[in-house]
């Protein structure tokens, strides 16, 4: 599988920081920032789409490429970035181990791709598809404060949680008369980890930087219906799916970190 860095930029308020504060044990985060995911691969399943491609006599030599239901989508974009947010509350259960448990806003996210099919033998017709995937995610982890003197600590966790991928599409907006798929939304087992470096401000208040990255599953449209464009020049056929595979989520970012 292929990671890509990506780069998160926000807020962050928490609670606990044993190494200034240790009578402070409870926790509050509250962040903000962007990040990057990719997607392993970009599948679109059109069994009649590939059925009429592969029996077609004498197409041109730019259609796409059909492996079994699988139309191959040309000229794919796998790799997206949004905005992204998180709260989080937890516990320090001894002086350097904590427990939290996270909800993440995973951002909103632009894929595409084209599937191109033959007029006739000579023109070649291309119709792009276009996969929008909106994502929550809901942990729980664990993690562990490493303090270098009396105001710089690290932090490093992991998590283990659920993802809630919503997807919905557009194909054909090159030609001015989209139709879509119908929308879905999945639930994935989700895990990964969190790298944090942070300096206590105060008793109460610290700022960090952190670094993260999530496992999130693979996320799909629904299955479509026949459907025709409003100027009944094309169609939806039935049976037709977009699904995204092996969804990596990677990211940094800062933040303020305030202890009950």
């Amino acid at each position: 599988m292929r990671y890509y860095a990506f780069f998160a930029f926000g807020a962050a308020m928490t609670v606990s920081g044993p190494a200034c504060a240790q009578d402070s044990r409870t926790f509050v985060e509250l962040g903000g920032g962007a990040a990057t995911t990719h997607a392993g691969s970009f599948e679109f399943i059109n069994p009649n789409g590939g059925q009429y491609i592969a029996t077609f006599p004498s197409p041109p030599p730019d259609v796409s490429k059909v492996v079994g239901n699988d139309i191959i989508l040309d000229r794919q974009r796998r790799d997206a970035s949004s905005i992204t947010g998180d709260v989080s509350v937890g516990r320090f259960v001894t002086r350097s181990i904590f427990i939290r448990a996270t909800y993440r806003y995973l951002g909103r996210y632009h894929y595409r791709g084209s599937a191109t099919f033959p007029v006739d033998s000579f023109t070649p017709l291309s119709f792009d598809q276009d996969y929008y995937l909106r994502g929550h995610g809901f942990y729980a982890g664990i993690g562990y404060e490493k303090t270098f003197g009396p105001m710089v600590f690290m932090d490093a966790s992991v998590e283990a949680g659920v993802a809630r991928l919503h997807s919905v599409s557009q194909q054909g907006a090159n030609l001015q008369d989209p139709l879509g798929h119908p929308p879905r939304t999945v639930s994935n087992l989700s895990g990964g980890g969190v790298l944090a470096l942070g300096v206590h401000l105060n008793r109460r208040l610290d700022f960090i930087v952190n670094a993260r990255a999530d496992l999130l599953g693979t996320a799909e449209t629904g299955v479509s219906t026949f459907m025709i464009s409003a100027d009944q020049n094309w169609s939806i056929n039935q049976d037709e799916q977009l699904k995204l595979h092996k969804l990596s989520s990677f990211g940094a970012g800062i933040g303020l970190r305030a202890r009950f």
